[in-house]
């Protein structure tokens, strides 16, 4: 009996007209990558690592004051290169 083999789940998500994959084992890269080559793949941790940037950014600070403002809002697209926003949030 051999290692259990690394799965090959992916978690799919369209944004602007891109497709990401997100792996549940990095490890599955190469068979995923050769399954669908057209997503842009990235792992959990790759993700995590992304989101607690969100979360140290200006950025965040903007979500959390819109969703304040509107219950039930959602991200859905980032424009623009600086956050200096003379409106205070």
């Amino acid at each position: 009996m051999g290692a259990q083999r690394a799965s090959t789940d992916v978690w799919e998500v369209e944004v602007n007209g891109k497709v990401y994959g997100v792996m549940k084992d990095g490890r599955s890269w190469r068979t995923i990558k050769e399954q669908r080559p057209e997503l842009e793949l990235l792992t959990m941790r790759e993700v995590a690592l992304a989101y607690q940037f969100w979360q140290e950014s200006k950025i965040e600070e903007f979500e959390q004051a819109a969703k304040k403002s509107f219950p039930g809002a959602e991200v859905v697209n980032i424009t623009g290169k600086t956050f200096d926003d003379p409106i205070p949030f």
